[in-house]
């Protein structure tokens, strides 16, 4: 959530076209107890009211799926069910779930 703010909302870079692709969506807000309970700069939340202020879903499209390729020539990246997301630049961001295998 904290590079999409950047990326929507800091005065040196201009882009009009944010797509986020992951396979749950859009972020949701952290639950009323956690915000209470777990107030830090380290809690990696934001809350339902950040949200609001943010505004984030009306400056970045969000694509529901899986990324299964990328094909640079044609500049689009491949999401699972044969969906194809055109790009201009490309950003990945592999998120906390990603674990590489030992």
């Amino acid at each position: 959530m904290a590079f999409l703010e950047v990326l929507a909302f800091c005065p040196h870079l201009r882009f009009n076209n944010i797509t986020l692709i992951s396979t749950h969506g859009f972020p949701d807000g952290c639950s009323k107890d956690l915000v209470k309970t777990n107030f830090l700069a380290t809690s990696h939340c934001y809350s339902e009211r950040d949200h609001a202020m943010l505004s984030l879903r009306s400056w970045v499209n969000v694509v529901e799926g899986k990324m299964k390729g990328i094909d640079r020539a044609a500049k689009h990246v491949l999401v699972s069910e044969g969906r194809k997301v055109l790009y201009d630049h490309l950003v990945l961001c592999t998120g906390q779930q990603y674990q590489v295998p030992c």
